[in-house]
């Protein structure tokens, strides 16, 4: 058993030591075809019932061979040993079905840890969250649940003290410094956006899910005055897509303190977020019914259908599972209660067009 699972594992170790540094090389080679047991995580839809299309899917799975090679670079003996540097090297490969004609779809991800600097630390360890259950070498799925726990209900139920990620205390610096970086190379009107201001979009995105409402709050304040950074905080903020940036984001629109094609703009990055919840589709209904969105055509339409489209993307039969043992999202009585609001909205429609979009809402979900 490994951290990977139980699967057919290979060591290959180089005892030529250097005398000077008394470093070693060990191999670890992982074969997943031969795995007895894997830790599962699974992220976006995933059918509940079978049928053809799961058949289908299942089939194409197996034509994904993949498989991952380590390196260490040990310092000491094979009985005492530190790590100096690690590399990881995780291939995938696709076979198309005319793979004859074709080359096979092939993706390569790397990774390296150095060995930087050692302190002591006489403190006993803190008591883990899941200290109480058994443990196991076996990567473990309970953070995995915590996180998207914490992408559902964000503030509600979480605070800054047992956040999953309270232990990162320079969110806040570093989501400026990136907002700083991404707003010079957007201004470069020569030489465009290169690669790396993606990546560093998308470091962007990752860091505002781990922030709370006050997080962002600071964040905003610090940046109102440069309108590149808001906007790129904005945009952010929806591809994000948790609780507390969703919640962000209804109190700016409540506030006027963005334009209605931007607005828009936000309703339409909402559809197909990473965790969807219930409790975000309440608030986004909520903005829905009120006065301010249903006095604007634009606001309206893209708020309706955004709703429907959440709602589709967590009740319909296509369910998601973030993890295992993942709790329902959306129960029959919530269903029921969605379906009667989206039919409230139709049957209070007073124009055809109106009613289009109730629809249109409808079919969504």
């Amino acid at each position: 058993e490994t951290l990977e699972g139980e699967c057919q594992t290979v060591y290959i170790i180089d005892n030529s030591e250097d005398e000077e540094t008394k470093a070693f090389n060990v191999t670890k080679s992982i074969d997943f075809r031969h795995c007895k047991k894997t830790p599962i995580i699974r992220y976006g839809p995933r059918p509940e019932k079978s049928n053809s299309e799961t058949k289908q899917r299942e089939i194409e799975e197996q034509q994904m061979d993949r498989s991952t090679v380590f390196r260490y670079q040990l310092v000491g003996s094979p009985e005492n040993y530190g790590i100096g540097r690690v590399e990881i090297v995780s291939q995938y490969v696709y076979k198309v079905l005319n793979a004859e004609t074709e080359q096979a779809l092939n993706s390569v991800v790397l990774g390296e840890l150095v060995f930087e600097t050692m302190e002591k630390k006489s403190s006993k360890a803190p008591q883990t969250l899941f200290q109480s259950k058994e443990e196991s070498l076996m990567y473990s799925t309970e953070w995995d649940k915590l996180q998207k726990r914490f992408f559902y209900f964000g503030d509600e139920e979480f605070t800054q003290k047992n956040s999953p990620f309270a232990k990162i205390h320079n969110k806040v610096q570093m989501i400026q410094e990136l907002l700083q970086q991404l707003s010079r190379a957007t201004a470069d009107k020569i030489n465009g956006i290169e690669t790396e201001t993606t990546l560093k979009m998308q470091q962007l995105v990752e860091l505002v899910r781990m922030c709370s409402v006050k997080d962002l709050n600071k964040i905003h304040s610090e940046i109102q005055e440069s309108e590149i950074q808001n906007g790129l905080l904005i945009d952010a903020l929806a591809v994000a897509g948790t609780r507390n940036t969703i919640h962000f984001l209804i109190k700016e629109i409540r506030g006027q303190k963005m334009s209605a094609a931007k607005s828009v703009q936000v309703f339409q990055q909402l559809s197909g977020l990473p965790a969807p919840s219930t409790k975000q589709i309440d608030m986004v209904l909520d903005l829905c019914k009120s006065e301010l969105v249903q006095d604007s055509v634009a606001l309206s339409q893209s708020c309706w259908l955004t709703a429907g489209s959440m709602i589709g993307e967590i009740c319909r039969e296509n369910a998601r599972d973030s993890v295992e043992d993942s709790e329902e999202q959306c129960t029959r009585h919530q269903k029921e209660t969605f379906h009667k609001i989206l039919m409230a909205q139709f049957r209070n429609a007073k124009t055809p067009f109106e009613k289009v979009i109730a629809l249109k809402a409808i079919g969504n979900a």
